[in-house]
């Protein structure tokens, strides 16, 4: 009688401790689906936040071009305006940009080059800009800053002047780092408002500020190498930049047909990474505009 009661503790004993191990896997299943469904919910938010800020500068860009025609139809049709519209000065120049490929979930940087025309037309002051076609990016606050570098540079007031931007790309584009563009920008204002060639084998990257110092950018090794498929002979990067940090992968094999792929972070100095890439390309650091402009504007 005994036995048999040990033997029906034993088996309910072991039936409990099946139904804690069955509760328990199908617990870490969840967990785990639960996980994974949090680690996607993350990369979908960080994907929307992108596109919200994206959103955000194309509204800027879009606010600027309504204020462009807005004042050109002013202007069009003022009878006591005179001289309107008429062309001071122009230049072109090629910046280069970044932007985002591939899925939300495997996205990578890649560099654009778009050409910029800068016109200088009397006017109040103001600064417009056009793009050809659709590309967001936001650079009404780093052609100000241009702009007040120029002045700065010069000693010339653009008071009396409209500073008109148009933005050319071969497609629609999303652009990342729209400020990193205000440098090359000032050397073309500068170009335009005093009649002087810019050299068309010279590219630049770098953040400009009112007086003329040169700050750094993201996206150097994807930048430079846009410009030297463009044809660039000497690209400018902002101080401290003429060095980067490129990823290399290393493939192991971990089983017979098995083989995984690492990163490993490397410094290395831009022309090499360039030179490796297939391109001789001249890398010069630049601290100010005016070490920009002895580089890039002829003569």
């Amino acid at each position: 009688m005994r036995s048999r009661a040990v033997a029906l503790l034993l088996i309910l004993s072991i039936l409990g401790n099946a139904v804690q191990l069955y509760l328990y896997i199908d617990s870490y299943r969840t967990n785990k689906k639960l996980s994974s469904c949090i680690s996607r919910l993350s990369e979908e938010n960080k994907a929307l936040s992108q596109q919200v800020v994206q959103l955000n500068n194309s509204l800027r860009m879009l606010s600027s071009q309504l204020a462009y025609y807005r004042q050109m139809v002013e202007k069009s049709t003022s009878t006591s305006y005179e001289g309107a519209g008429s062309l001071l000065g122009n230049a072109t120049v090629s910046i280069v940009a970044v932007r985002t490929v591939g899925p939300w979930w495997n996205q990578r940087m890649e560099g654009v080059v778009m050409e910029a025309e800068v016109e200088i037309r009397p006017g109040e002051g103001g600064v417009y800009v056009k793009t050809y076609p659709y590309i967001g990016i936001d650079l009404q606050s780093s052609l100000n800053n241009a702009i007040s570098a120029v002045e700065s540079l010069t000693g010339k007031s653009f008071s009396g002047f409209d500073v008109l931007v148009t933005i050319r790309a071969q497609e629609e584009v999303e652009i990342v780092d729209g400020p990193s563009a205000g440098a090359p920008l000032a050397v073309a204002i500068l170009a335009a408002f005093e009649g002087k060639s810019l050299r068309g084998d010279v590219m630049a990257t770098g953040v400009i500020y009112p007086d003329g110092t040169i700050g750094r950018v993201g996206g150097v090794p994807e930048k430079a190498k846009a410009a030297a498929q463009m044809g660039a002979k000497i690209f400018a990067v902002p101080p401290g930049q003429s060095r980067v940090i490129v990823m290399i992968p290393i493939t192991k094999k971990i089983a017979p047909g098995f083989y995984v792929t690492t990163y490993k972070e490397k410094v290395v100095s831009l022309e090499e990474y360039l030179r490796e890439s297939g391109y001789d390309v001249r890398v010069v650091e630049v601290s100010t505009l005016q070490e920009l402009v002895n580089l890039m504007i002829s003569g």
